[in-house]
């Protein structure tokens, strides 16, 4: 084999996908993938007119770029609206929720500052 060829040799890793009433989560890397990892990377989409709950992370930052639709951000007290292009940073600890503002799915990819993401629902 040659190195080309060996490269190419490495285990690709399986995503998880997580339903939810809202939508999905569709987890290509985190701490439990591939231990280790550190950091976390998702695509979320978000149905027509559903919201993501009210939560915060208090071990990581978030950042939300929208690949396509249009979604209304709240990151603590502040609202943004977010067309396709356009990223914003969850502070570590901000209360967030996304809303789906069009007719179309919305689609996020979504990156953790950590491979193990701690949840609080608020």
């Amino acid at each position: 084999m040659d190195e080309v060829s060996s490269a190419h040799t490495r285990p690709s890793i399986l995503p998880r996908i997580i339903a939810e009433p809202w939508g999905e989560m569709c987890w290509l890397i985190d701490d439990a993938l591939s231990p280790g990892a550190g950091v976390s990377l998702a695509e979320m989409i978000l149905k027509p007119g559903a919201e993501s709950p009210s939560h915060r992370h208090p071990n990581c930052t978030e950042a939300i770029h929208l690949v396509a639709g249009l979604v209304e951000q709240a990151i603590d007290e502040q609202i943004y609206y977010l067309r396709p292009g356009e990223t914003v940073l969850v502070p570590v600890g901000a209360v967030h929720w996304s809303r789906n503002v069009g007719d179309e799915e919305a689609r996020m990819t979504i990156v953790y500052s950590a491979g193990t993401r701690l949840y609080e629902a608020v």
